[in-house]
């Protein structure tokens, strides 16, 4: 079974439908909380998984079937006023965009997850496909999900760093 959505194109809809795929679930309606657990049924609902049952095998799987864009996209000037909501439910104005790159549906994603996919991307690699060739990086923009990445890894790599000088 496919399950299709298309967060960008159809917003009305989309949010109709990871509504429902939530209930179904068993989890919480609440907006404006970001929540793993929706997140992680989203991305593996909607990818070539289509299944409900959540574990770190079908995760794993399923994050690697998604290409994110690195670049985010200011939702409300590109497409006007909506109802925006990260895959995990989170509030959105500014959103990365993930296509699923077997069956083509795509996600929005808020900062509150873009790191979800590390591991499971790579943002260089030349394979990425934009799902607008228009797609420009917003120039006032001052989140760059790169340099964010590697402020974490260096304060994890200093974190450890002083924990083991600590143990000495």
């Amino acid at each position: 079974m496919l399950n299709q959505i298309s967060s960008l194109d159809n917003i009305w809809e989309s949010r109709q439908a990871l509504l429902s795929l939530y209930q179904r679930a068993g989890l919480s309606l609440s907006d404006g909380v970001s929540m793993p657990e929706k997140f992680d049924l989203a991305n593996v609902f909607y990818s070539t998984q289509a299944t409900l049952n959540i574990d770190h095998s079908n995760i794993n799987a399923a994050l690697d079937e998604w290409d994110v864009s690195p670049q985010y996209r200011d939702l409300i000037s590109e497409h006007g006023p909506g109802d925006y909501h990260c895959c995990c439910s989170q509030n959105l104005r500014y959103a990365h965009i993930a296509r699923n790159r077997y069956n083509g549906n795509v996600l929005l994603v808020g900062r509150c997850c873009y790191d979800k996919y590390d591991g499971h991307l790579d943002v260089d690699d030349e394979s990425f496909i934009e799902p607008d060739s228009s797609e420009e990086a917003d120039p006032d923009a001052d989140y760059d999900p790169q340099e964010e990445k590697r402020r974490k890894r260096k304060k994890l790599r200093l974190t450890k760093s002083s924990s083991s000088d600590s143990d000495n």
